[in-house]
């Protein structure tokens, strides 16, 4: 979604004298349009750089050169941060200032980050806020549930806190667009509201969006909460130097070393989903980026891990750029996501393909040929169009996982890519038809 445009009439003044009058002579676009931008705070650092959380990690090791500061921290009882926790249901804001001091203090304390995070969320649930104070507050909340996860509290148990809290705001900016929604079809027939149905149209499609990402990635954690069937368990943060002790490790051959609660290869893994997940929340790309890099290594099988995110991640600017109506950057997006996709499967060729990440390049090329199909010119797609064809074909005949849904999707793939050309052959036939937005290059 484009970012909401200047108002094109002039706003009235701001005075405390007379709220009454002022709203009386508002005119019907400047309400919508307030009421619109209010409801489109997107998390969306590429709309809103707000949004975006670095990583606030202290090491306990060595440091990975150039990339953070230290924070000093003291520890932390965690008996201390049980009381407030419990506090937070009795008496939230309570809780919340608590815990807002100590962070002064212990800048780099992931549980004090969460414990404000929950606080703040119980505290404007509680209150008779209005829609904006409620959006502000829980903004608020997501934000700093996310700095849990960027001071090295990535944990199960904290991306599941996270995306519940995540959820809560994704609902409420839901609730105020179709307030916008229905506010417009009051006035319909205002030549100025009427002329804001795209700006509104595109905010649906972002919500839209927004809300099946979130899908995706809870489906992922509730994967995970299973496997970490004992709450201690989901509270381990996985730190940066165990990961890259663990997927070391798996690459010299010792898979069965113990890391943290298990084996180097179940660290590995439950990493790997862990970042694919929030891989889908745009507002957490450092946080991904910071651990995702730790698979960027000569081997084959960690390398497919940092690929799957890397295009999972390139794919969402792709989506968002897609609703805005950005032809370039459609095809910018596109292009690194069909390169990178493409240079893994040059390195896969003939090797059986049994692991789910091993088929994603296969699939990620047909996947961003029909996601940008009529972003490019004809000669461009049939490329993209022939070389996923192919692909698809590749990926069935070296499936050797044994589960057959993989070729399914291939096959799935496949039918729509057909679908998709067939459809373009007729429309281009239709003399005198129009060509295809973003069809230049």
């Amino acid at each position: 979604m484009a970012q909401s445009p200047a108002p094109t009439t002039q706003k009235p003044p701001n005075t405390s004298q007379a709220p009454a009058k002022q709203e009386q002579n508002q005119r019907p676009e400047e309400g919508v349009l307030t009421k619109l931008r209010e409801a489109t705070d997107f998390p969306l650092p590429l709309l809103n750089p707000e949004w975006r959380v670095p990583v606030i990690v202290e090491f306990k090791g060595k440091a990975k050169s150039g990339l953070l500061g230290f924070l000093s921290k003291k520890d932390i009882p965690p008996e201390k941060i049980q009381q407030l926790y419990e506090l937070s249901n009795a008496a939230p804001g309570k809780a919340l200032v608590e815990a807002k001091g100590l962070l002064k203090t212990n800048p780099g304390a992931s549980e004090l980050y969460m414990v404000v995070a929950m606080c703040q969320q119980k505290a404007i649930a509680m209150s008779s806020a209005g829609d904006k104070a409620m959006l502000s507050g829980l903004k608020n909340s997501t934000i700093y549930a996310a700095r849990a996860m960027a001071a090295n509290g990535f944990s199960v148990g904290n991306v599941d806190r996270f995306l519940n809290i995540y959820a809560l705001y994704l609902d409420r900016e839901k609730r105020a667009l179709e307030k916008v929604k229905k506010l417009m079809t009051q006035l319909a027939g205002d030549r100025a509201v009427d002329a804001l149905k795209n700006d509104f149209n595109r905010a649906a499609q972002t919500m839209d969006y927004l809300l099946e990402e979130y899908k995706r990635s809870k489906g992922i954690v509730d994967y995970l909460r299973k496997i970490f069937h004992k709450s201690s368990q989901r509270k381990i943060p996985f730190d940066y130097i165990s990961v890259t002790d663990a997927v070391q490790s798996c690459i010299n051959g010792d898979m069965k070393k113990t890391v943290l609660y298990g084996t180097a290869a179940e660290v590995v893994e439950h990493v790997y989903f862990l970042l694919s997940a929030l891989a889908h929340v745009p507002m957490l790309d450092p946080v991904v980026e910071y651990y995702q890099d730790i698979f960027q290594k000569p081997h084959i099988s960690m390398n497919l891990r940092w690929t799957s995110i890397q295009s999972n991640k390139l794919n969402q600017r792709l989506k968002q750029v897609s609703i805005q109506g950005k032809a370039e950057e459609m095809q910018k997006a596109s292009r690194k996501i069909f390169e990178l996709n493409m240079a893994m499967i040059r390195k896969l060729s003939g090797v059986p393909l049994k692991k789910d990440f091993e088929f994603d390049p296969f699939l990620n090329l047909a996947r961003v040929t029909l996601a940008s199909f009529q972003a490019f010119n004809v000669d461009v797609q049939r490329k993209m169009f022939e070389t996923s064809m192919q692909a698809l074909e590749n990926c069935i005949k070296s499936d050797a996982s044994g589960k057959n849904t993989k070729t399914q999707m291939a096959l799935e793939l496949t039918q729509r890519l057909t679908q998709a050309m067939d459809m373009d052959r007729e429309a281009a036939k239709t003399e005198g038809a129009a060509p295809a937005p973003g069809k230049k290059a």
